[in-house]
C-alpha cells in the first residue's frame, strides 16, 4: 500500500477515538447514571484505536 494510505487509516482510527471518547463522556450525561462497565470498555476500545492509529501513521511516513 502506499504511505498516503496508511496515513489516511490512521487519522480515520484517530477520528474514531475522538468519536469513543465523546461518546464515553455523553453517555452518563444523556442517561443520568454512571456505568463503570460502559466507561471501562470505552477507555479499551480508545486506547486501542489510538495505539492503531499511533502505529498506522508512523508506518505511513
Amino acid at each position: 500500500m502506499k504511505p498516503g494510505t496508511f496515513i489516511e487509516l490512521g487519522k480515520l482510527a484517530l477520528n474514531g477515538a475522538l468519536a469513543v471518547s465523546v461518546a464515553m463522556i455523553a453517555q452518563p450525561l444523556v442517561e443520568n447514571k454512571f456505568d463503570p462497565g460502559v466507561f471501562l470498555s470505552g477507555i479499551a476500545v480508545a486506547l486501542s484505536l489510538i495505539g492503531i492509529g499511533v502505529t498506522l501513521l508512523e508506518k505511513g511516513g
